[in-house]
């Protein structure tokens, strides 16, 4: 597999690194590799993600990517606890409300929107899975 996406993306040797990664290593190492391809941190809205159709492997990716966003380590057990928790502070220190007078106020609220976005795609993928547990 990890050949053939490497041809796909014009690597060849993508596969060997591929193929030295397991599990989310390798699911970490396509992720970076394709922000940097596409320089673009753009976390989709849950209504843009729905529209498109993807498969199980890439809403996996999707999902890391967004612990990712949310400041998590990109592993697939992590708590519904922590992630909530995670989402809190980011919720707290990028809220535009508290930074009303900063010059950088645009970034504050692109990553609010981001930090929102990437939880209710989390909790969305997790309630698919039936791992998402409301407390």
């Amino acid at each position: 597999m990890g050949g053939l996406l490497g041809g796909l993306v014009g690597l060849p040797n993508l596969g060997a690194l591929i193929g030295a990664f397991i599990g989310d290593f390798a699911a970490t190492a396509i992720i970076e590799y394709l922000e940097k391809k596409q320089e673009s941190n753009y976390i989709l809205s849950l209504e843009e993600y729905e529209a498109q159709k993807i498969t199980a492997e890439e809403k996996r990716i999707f999902y890391i990517k967004c612990l990712r966003e949310i400041s998590l380590p990109p592993i697939e057990n992590i708590s519904v606890t922590e992630i909530r928790e995670a989402t809190r502070n980011l919720y707290h220190q990028n809220n535009p409300d508290r930074h009303k007078d900063d010059p950088n106020l645009a970034l504050y609220e692109e990553k609010f929107v981001h930090v929102n976005n990437s939880y209710k795609y989390i909790q969305k993928y997790r309630r698919e899975l039936g791992t998402w547990t409301e407390l």
